[in-house]
C-alpha cells in the first residue's frame, strides 16, 4: 500500500519535506499512527480483504487488543533509538 493510499480520494498528499515537523519522531510509532487514522478517519473503510472490511477504527482497536494480550503473555517491548 502507497503512503498516499489512505488519503481522502480527492486530498493532495502533504509535501514530504513538511513531514518530520508534521510527524516529530515520537508520533512515528504504530500505536500513535493507528491512533491519529482513527481520529481522524473513524468508521470510514480503511480495508477490505476476503469480504471482511475493517475500518480505521476497527484497525486501532484490534491492535491495541493484540497489544494487550501480548503483554498479559509477558511480552515486552524493546526500545531502540535510531538516530
Amino acid at each position: 500500500m502507497s503512503a498516499t493510499a489512505s488519503l481522502p480520494h480527492n486530498a493532495a498528499p502533504p509535501p514530504a519535506a513538511s513531514l518530520p515537523g508534521a510527524f516529530p519522531p515520537p508520533e512515528r510509532t504504530l500505536p500513535r499512527m493507528l491512533a491519529r487514522q482513527a481520529e481522524r478517519y473513524g468508521e470510514r473503510r480503511l480495508v477490505t480483504i476476503g469480504g471482511m472490511t475493517l475500518t480505521y477504527a476497527g484497525a486501532a482497536a484490534a491492535a491495541a487488543g493484540y497489544a494487550g494480550a501480548l503483554a498479559d503473555a509477558g511480552t515486552k517491548a524493546i526500545v531502540r533509538s535510531f538516530s
